[in-house]
């Protein structure tokens, strides 16, 4: 685990925000209804699929990180600008390193 904490994520279907327990890994950003209880994700976001992570501002929501991915958009507000740069920075360098390694594993096929 790279990073983990509370955020609130906009729902792909009902577009209704909703408190998760939001994990980054090496590969996927994972969401969960409850603290540290890692089964059932609510969501996994593929880092391989990412094409971009931004932290922005977008209306009357502040504080928010805009993933884009091959086929959704997923956004996350985070309680200050801070931790939704944190959370960006974090997201943006795994998704480097996961592409990086994509790559490595192609040449050296």
């Amino acid at each position: 685990i790279i990073k983990e904490g509370y955020a609130h994520k906009e729902s792909r279907i009902m577009k209704s925000w909703k408190k998760r327990w939001t994990v980054l890994t090496p590969r996927n950003i994972y969401t969960f209804k409850e603290k540290k209880k890692y089964v059932d994700p609510t969501e996994v976001i593929s880092l391989h699929e990412t094409l971009s992570v931004k932290a922005i501002e977008e209306g009357k929501k502040k504080n928010l990180v805009k993933i884009q991915t091959k086929r959704n958009v997923f956004f996350f507000s985070f309680d200050t600008a801070e931790e939704a740069q944190e959370w960006a920075v974090n997201m943006s360098k795994a998704m480097a390193k996961t592409c990086l390694l994509d790559n490595e594993d192609d040449i050296t096929d």
